[in-house]
């Protein structure tokens, strides 16, 4: 079946910095989003709209009559539009790489399920007349947003490059080096770079001292 995305896809062909900023985006307006419903609360801008989804039954926007209170709830509500145009970006950024990675998408197709339910969960509350505990449960849904745009940028980022160390060395160099005893142990050769341009220069391993001349020579057998 095919969709407007997929058609969209066929055609048109995002790079990866267009994901990363609509990732950071996504993260900052669910921040945003709690932090303005923390406004709200404080001040107690709860119930500044007495109804859902418009803000009274012969008004979307306040009127002058409801002040300041009506005005951040209306904010917090207007905010929830651009959250949802943002996670919109990010899905179409995602569907449009060259390469779409599934991880990525489920992440983004899921902060706009959340949306939803945070806006469901906001006109409850409103309904309910700030029950405390839909209060808790918006927030709460609030919460699973931030986290999953936060999952969704590390998709988008990638794993970070692992520094090769000691796990890394061969198998069988660890274990002959483990099985020679420390006093006969072979120093390993070392090789230098020479000054000419594609030549390598390589040291001999140098013992401590001969036992027939007791001088350093790289060629001593002990």
């Amino acid at each position: 079946m095919r969709t407007p995305l997929s058609w969209l896809a066929s055609r048109y062909t995002w790079g990866p910095r267009s994901l990363r900023v609509a990732a950071v985006a996504s993260m900052a307006a669910a921040v945003a989003i709690i932090v303005t419903g923390g406004v709200v609360r404080v001040t107690g801008s709860g119930l500044g709209c007495p109804t859902w989804p418009s803000c009274t039954s012969r008004s979307l926007a306040p009127t002058a009559e409801m002040g300041v209170h009506g005005a951040i709830e209306f904010g917090n509500r207007l905010l929830t539009g651009a959250l949802c145009v943002v996670v919109g970006w990010l899905i179409i950024a995602a569907r449009l790489q060259r390469e779409p990675s599934r991880a990525v998408l489920r992440g983004a197709w899921a902060q706009f399920w959340v949306i939803v339910l945070n806006a469901v969960v906001g006109g409850v509350t409103v309904w309910m007349r700030l029950s405390p505990y839909v209060v808790a449960a918006h927030f709460l849904a609030a919460t699973l947003l931030l986290t999953a745009a936060v999952v969704t940028w590390e998709r988008v980022r990638g794993p970070e490059p692992e520094v090769p160390g000691p796990a890394a060395l061969p198998r069988r160099a660890v274990a002959l080096s483990r099985s020679l005893p420390a006093a006969t142990a072979l120093p390993l050769v070392v090789a230098r770079r020479s000054p000419v341009p594609g030549r390598t220069r390589v040291t001999p391993p140098m013992c401590t001292g001969c036992p027939s001349t007791g001088r350093a020579s790289p060629w001593c057998t002990v």
